[in-house]
């Protein structure tokens, strides 16, 4: 009776591991990015072992019952079962660390020598070199994911520092900062200042991000957010498409590690402001639901800086006929990119800016064609939305010069001509 009892909490405990190996099993599929070509990653080893320990379970669940149902048990059968189990709970121990790791596509953080201060004297560099580009118009090119984590650490280390005041100290000797700083200077290749022809032609859903980021419906309506995160989650998403990760926008986004379960939160906030904000669509067509790292984003949700590229391009192939959407969008710039926020993550990697030299060099465009058609109402759009772009910017205030200097040419010869 008492091997019997015994083979009966053998089976119970082979049924709660089976439990336990289901569900890690589970995690470890939601891990895995199956675009990825190798199949070695870290999530899938982690399912062939989990697979390999369900397998061996069942061996062992199967062999219990048939026991159970014979007179007589066999020599060693428990004892052999469990050294059977202990093997298997080892393996999940290391399945479980597997299917912990961090997504492939992610980097490992850099080394966290650099100090405070130093951290501080990197990040003013590298907003005095933003405003540099700006204004030499030199639009730099994205980071990559490596160098985002790169400067995820360092705004780490600068936030050890309540009230920094070390903003001209020197550029520290290390190799990390250097290589960073480098890739602050990166010049953006030429493709990248193309027009994104990707972009859904019927959007539904605008992001404005010149001024304080609002989410906007083709009729008007404006989203509501419970939380801010979730509207700086769909500006970063409908900005970086081409990354659109959720390691991604975690690394760029917050300067801690959070819960999965917080950045959960988040996502279901954003899904629900557009559901609610057209509810012709459901959740999965605005932000499908995927179980891998991708968190992409729907073609139907667009941003005003994209829809101004598209307008400008529409403009220019005409000739300058086509303008009533362009002067629909340059009505629409409200401020400067992203005012009123403290996203650091736009000044630090470039977001910021390339919308403003992308804005400006559009404006600068339409008030030189506006001029040459005398089209005195567009050059009034095209330099007012440009200024509140960049507050004092020359070339604008020039060209604006330039057509009143025309202007007043051309009614002093007017004068002439009708007087004599």
């Amino acid at each position: 009776m008492k091997r019997r009892a015994a083979l009966w909490a053998l089976l119970v405990i082979c049924v709660f591991f089976l439990c336990w190996t289901l569900v890690l099993l589970f995690q470890a599929l939601q891990k895995i990015d199956f675009r990825l070509s190798s199949s070695f990653s870290a999530p899938a080893i982690a399912v062939v072992l989990l697979s390999l320990t369900l397998l061996l379970i069942g061996v062992v669940i199967n062999e219990a019952i048939y026991q159970l149902r014979r007179e007589t048990l066999r020599n060693g059968f428990i004892a052999t079962r469990i050294a059977w189990l202990v093997g298997l709970v080892a393996s999940n121990a290391s399945a479980m660390s597997v299917a912990a790791t961090s997504s492939p596509t992610i980097a490992t953080p850099i080394s966290t020598s650099v100090s405070p201060i130093a951290a501080v004297s990197v990040l003013a560099h590298i907003e005095r070199r933003r405003r540099e580009q700006i204004r030499t118009r030199s639009e730099p090119g994205p980071l990559t994911d490596t160098e985002m984590e790169q400067l995820r650490e360092i705004r780490k280390a600068a936030a050890r520092i309540n009230h920094p005041s070390v903003l001209n100290l020197p550029i520290p000797n290390d190799h990390t900062c250097h290589e960073l700083l480098r890739a602050v200077d990166r010049v953006a290749p030429s493709t990248i200042l193309k027009p994104d022809c990707t972009i859904e032609a019927k959007w539904i859903v605008e992001v404005k991000v010149f001024g304080y980021p609002m989410v906007v419906s083709n009729n008007g309506a404006v989203a509501e957010f419970r939380k801010k995160r979730a509207l700086e989650l769909i500006t970063w998403l409908s900005l970086n498409r081409n990354r659109s990760r959720r390691s991604a926008a975690r690394t760029a986004m917050w300067d801690i590690d959070i819960s999965d379960s917080a950045f959960a939160t988040v996502v279901s906030d954003m899904r629900r402001a557009l559901r609610d904000l057209d509810a012709t669509h459901d959740l999965n067509e605005w932000a499908p639901t995927t179980y891998s790292d991708d968190l992409p984003l729907s073609p139907l949700v667009v941003t005003d800086a994209d829809c101004l590229r598209i307008a400008h391009r529409r403009f220019s192939n005409s000739n300058g006929r086509d303008c009533a959407e362009l002067v629909r969008v340059l009505k629409g710039i409200r401020d400067v990119p992203f005012a009123g926020t403290t996203y650091s993550w736009a000044d630090l990697d470039g977001t910021t800016t390339r919308l403003i030299i992308s804005a400006v060099e559009v404006c600068s465009d339409v008030a030189r064609v506006a001029c040459e058609q005398h089209n005195k109402e567009l050059l009034s759009i095209a330099v007012s939305a440009g200024l509140r772009v960049l507050p004092g910017c020359e070339e604008l205030l020039e060209i604006q010069d330039q057509y009143l200097a025309l202007s007043y040419n051309r009614r002093v010869k007017s004068d002439f001509h009708r007087n004599a």
